[in-house]
This record gives C-alpha cells, sequence and structure tokens, in this order.
C-alpha cells in the first residue's frame, strides 16, 4: 500500500540546481551557478564555482529518494487536497541538509509530510558541498514538490 500512495504524489522538483530568492515564497530561481550563500553570517546571491550534488545518484537519485520515503497525508487525501509544497532547506559545507522549513504549504499535512520526506532522503552527509573560491560553502536552496489525487 506505501507504495502505492507514493506513485499518486505527482512531483515536479524544481530548482534541484537553482537556489532560493527571498522575494516570497514559491519564487523560482533560475537554474545555474547563481546561489544564496552564507557569507559572513548572511545569505548573498553568489555566483558559485561548483553547486552542491546528490551523492546517490544526482539529480535523478534525489528524486528517486524522496519519492521512496514520501507519503500523501491521509487528512489531505480524505479532504480532497492537492497543491505545492515549497521548501526551503541549506545545504551545509560538509554535505548536510539543515533548517528545512515549509514556506508554502496546501494544508492537510503535506507540507510536514514533504519536510519529513526531505530529511529522510537527505540524512547525514548526502551532497557534495557548494564550492566557492576553492573553499566549501553553505547555500540555501529551494524544492518545490505538487501533491495531486489521481
Amino acid at each position: 500500500m506505501k507504495h502505492t500512495l507514493q506513485l499518486i504524489i505527482v512531483f515536479a522538483i524544481l530548482l534541484f540546481t537553482g537556489c532560493s530568492k527571498e522575494e516570497e515564497p514559491g519564487v523560482q530561481a533560475a537554474e545555474g551557478p547563481l546561489c544564496l550563500v552564507e557569507i559572513n553570517g548572511n545569505f548573498v546571491e553568489t555566483e558559485l564555482d561548483e553547486m552542491p550534488v546528490f551523492l546517490n545518484g544526482g539529480e535523478e537519485g534525489f528524486y528517486s529518494a524522496i519519492l521512496e520515503v514520501a507519503h500523501y497525508p491521509a487528512d489531505a487525501r480524505a479532504a480532497g487536497i492537492e497543491g505545492r509544497c515549497v521548501l526551503h532547506y541549506e545545504i551545509t559545507e560538509t554535505g548536510e541538509v539543515e533548517n528545512i522549513e515549509v514556506v508554502q504549504d496546501p494544508g492537510g499535512g503535506i507540507g510536514a509530510s514533504a519536510k519529513d520526506a526531505l530529511a529522510a532522503a537527505t540524512a547525514g552527509p548526502a551532497f557534495s558541498p557548494a564550492m566557492l573560491n576553492g573553499a566549501p560553502v553553505r547555500v540555501r536552496k529551494s524544492l518545490d514538490i505538487d501533491y495531486g489525487l489521481e
């Protein structure tokens, strides 16, 4: 049954290679080397030398890892709730994911479910670190997940 629930979730995982901007929840940054990088305790939009890469299969592995642990919350399913959940998170200098924040939540437990899925899929060092001027840096990224009922 768990596998069936996972297949019902429609993932539109965006911005894997781009990073979040601070303008408003759900705003999508362009893909590319520009990223929000922590410099002296503040996040500044900066061009990176190297973007972080998911260690277990790159972009496709990232999607698969989330799909393996994600579920459609029973409350959301029962209420017919669908929509986009937007998460912001940080990748540390050692490649660990921290500070996962739900910035857009359609309700019914979807936000908590998406946050839990990202945390489970990225437990431990999950990414190569972002690099700037030859040194690893902390970056802030965004992840959009669309939940839809069949």
